[in-house]
């Protein structure tokens, strides 16, 4: 009988140990990915943006709007945002845009070009509306990627120098210039 209660005994320890660092294992898990998707723009570049981690890396991105969209392909990522309202100015918005950039372009390995659009729901129809468009591409950004982007993120509400919206390929639409005439003065 004493056999039988020891054999319990070791089980159920084996049990918890194995329960226990699957627990640890997922957390440390989960701690890297949030690391690899950062919370400020740095020079590292080692990540591969697959498939199978694209959801928990964005998610792992402090975000001021919701991602409306996600896409992968070969080595274009596209998301767009969507943006509730312009009562918060443009900062929140320029946050996000640099954030996503630098996961695409300078701390993945595999990513070349990067698309974001910003866009508007109508509340009454639910139809999105354009607000904004970028296209970076890694290899025309070469060696001052890092430098745009923190100009980006860093503009508060003031509005984008003329050079930053041609490097970063930023395009404002009509109702963008409507919705933050600040961004355009």
């Amino acid at each position: 009988m004493m056999k039988w209660k020891m054999a319990i005994l070791l089980a159920l320890s084996a049990l918890i140990v194995v329960v226990l660092s699957a627990k640890l294992l997922q957390q440390t898990e989960n701690t890297q990915l949030r690391m690899a998707a950062g919370q400020h723009i740095t020079a590292e570049s080692s990540l591969q943006i697959t498939d199978a981690n694209l959801v928990d890396l964005l998610l792992a991105v402090p975000l001021h709007s919701k991602i409306a969209r996600a896409e992968l392909r070969g080595t274009t990522l596209a998301i767009d945002l969507k943006v509730r309202n312009s009562a918060s100015g443009t900062a929140p918005i320029y946050q996000d845009m640099a954030e996503l950039a630098s996961l695409a372009l300078i701390r993945s390995d595999n990513i070349t070009q990067f698309r974001l659009r910003l866009v508007a729901e109508d509340a009454w129809t639910s139809r999105e509306h354009l607000l904004l468009a970028s296209e970076m591409d890694r290899a025309d950004l070469a060696g001052d990627a890092g430098q745009l982007l923190e100009t980006l993120e860093t503009a508060g509400d003031a509005p984008l120098g003329e050079n930053v919206k041609a490097r970063l390929r930023i395009v404002e639409t009509a109702l963008w210039k409507k919705a933050y005439p600040q961004s355009d003065i």
